[in-house]
């Protein structure tokens, strides 16, 4: 079904998981590292968000591989224009070489459902700075400041490790496109089936012991991940969970299905969840 709200620009990167680095630099740039916890508070589109210390001047995300970076959005309730820059060499969001990809950008004036209206996304325009990306930097009057949200649509760059897994077509032998999975504007009380299939790009390493299981970034009631389930024979069985068979390097799964299925009483807004595919050990 069609949505009333944007088709991705791209993945949304799940920087709380993947490795990514979180720091903030103050005034006298200091760098200071942050926990799992702050990523995973920003990387939201609800709750809290993270509070910054005061004096700090900018923070940054630096990624564990290089990313084609197509946009960004942040809320944070303030009305101080924001800097954006990129870097392709930077280690811990200070040091590097760093470029200016927009000044002065103005935060949206709500969180939800702000953040899928392609207008108020931050996007960069494609070059070769926003290519090979290890490292992205918002600069501004951050003293104290809650970030309620950031989330970066981005892709893996063509030069970073194979050792991963990626969400692929039922049918066809191609990566699925980040709409694959937007189930669009759904009533309640109706149910989808979508399958799917998953292709390690590995060309020398196993993925072993795969878990595949549905989270969400936003705690309500009732549960959005609750509201999705996966069944790994063809629809005879749904589960919150599967294990899949070792993948061998270069090889695809048989074929999944994600089922949503909203209740009646599911709170009417504009929701994510994701899939997490999760490797146990690579051999």
């Amino acid at each position: 079904m069609a949505g009333n709200y944007m088709d991705a620009p791209s993945d949304r990167v799940a920087y709380d998981r993947d490795g990514s680095v979180f720091s903030t630099i103050d005034n006298v740039n200091t760098v200071i590292g942050h926990p799992t916890t702050a990523m995973r508070a920003m990387n939201a589109e609800g709750g809290g968000g993270y509070q910054l210390p005061n004096n700090t001047g900018a923070f940054a995300v630096v990624f564990p591989i290089p990313m084609d970076v197509s946009a960004v959005f942040m809320y944070w309730q303030n009305t101080n224009g924001v800097n954006w820059q990129t870097s392709k060499d930077t280690t811990n969001g200070l040091d590097g070489t760093w470029t200016t990809q927009l000044t002065n950008a103005a935060s949206p004036a709500a969180l939800s459902p702000q953040y899928r209206q392609l207008a108020q996304l931050e996007q960069f325009s494609p070059s070769a700075s926003t290519t090979e990306v290890r490292g992205i930097r918002a600069s501004a009057g951050f003293s104290g400041a809650t970030i309620r949200a950031f989330h970066v649509y981005a892709v893996p760059s063509a030069t970073a490790t194979k050792d991963r897994l990626v969400f692929w077509h039922p049918t066809s032998d191609v990566k699925l496109t980040p709409t694959y999975f937007d189930w669009g504007d759904v009533p309640r009380g109706t149910s989808e089936d979508r399958a799917f299939r998953i292709k390690n790009l590995s060309t020398n390493k196993i993925a072993k012991g795969t878990v595949l299981y549905i989270e969400a970034m936003v705690n309500v009631n009732p549960p959005t991940q609750g509201m999705f389930t996966l069944s790994d024979n063809g629809g005879s069985t749904f589960v919150t969970s599967l294990t899949l068979p070792d993948l061998a390097p270069g090889a695809t799964s048989s074929v999944l299905v994600c089922r949503r299925v909203i209740p009646t009483n599911a709170l009417v807004s504009v929701w994510t969840v994701r899939m997490i595919a999760d490797v146990n050990t690579w051999l």
